[in-house]
């Protein structure tokens, strides 16, 4: 079926994109009334990264696939999507545990197009800079133009050196 869609180069290209990408096509209204999608590609990563079977994908609805997507963010950016015609990008995090998402959804025919990146890692290190940024606000230093001298208190050595043990090094402050 996902070759059929695309043809067999360009399917081999998208299935090796290191983020998620899904195609769904519209299915109509279901019994709650809401627009359903089908999927009908999936790339290696999109399974890797929902943890969905690729014939689950293909197989079910984006509601059986993604139970909570009616009463979340996401579906109300693919409706808007769907009746505006212009794309969105926006970060979603998922209500059970620290794991982000970046994702794109772009009109295509009757559905449209996912891109899903997994932006985890950058948003835990965002998470430790504002907070290593609201330490360092808290901390007192100075250093002395003309002697180089830099004096800090605890708060400050703990946050550049981590351990109290590790040798200063210039680049520490650098």
């Amino acid at each position: 079926m996902t070759t059929t869609l695309l043809d067999s180069s360009l399917f081999e290209f998208v299935n090796q994109f290191p983020t998620a990408v899904t195609i769904y096509q519209s299915k109509g209204k279901n019994p709650n009334g809401l627009n359903d999608y089908q999927c009908i590609f999936a790339n290696s990563k999109a399974v890797d990264l929902f943890q969905v079977s690729q014939t689950d994908f293909l197989s079910k609805s984006i509601f059986e696939i993604f139970p909570l997507l009616s009463s979340g963010m996401s579906y109300t950016k693919i409706e808007e999507v769907m009746n505006d015609g212009i794309a969105q990008t926006y970060e979603y995090k998922k209500l059970d545990k620290e794991q982000w998402f970046q994702i794109s959804i772009s009109k295509y025919k009757d559905g449209f197009i996912s891109h899903t990146t997994d932006i985890t890692e950058k948003k835990l290190y965002e998470i430790r800079l504002k907070s290593a940024q609201q330490l360092l606000q808290l901390s007192n230093w100075e250093l002395n133009n003309n002697t180089g001298l830099l004096t800090f208190d605890d708060i400050f050595f703990e946050l550049i050196l981590h351990e109290k043990k590790r040798k200063i090094e210039v680049a520490d402050f650098i």
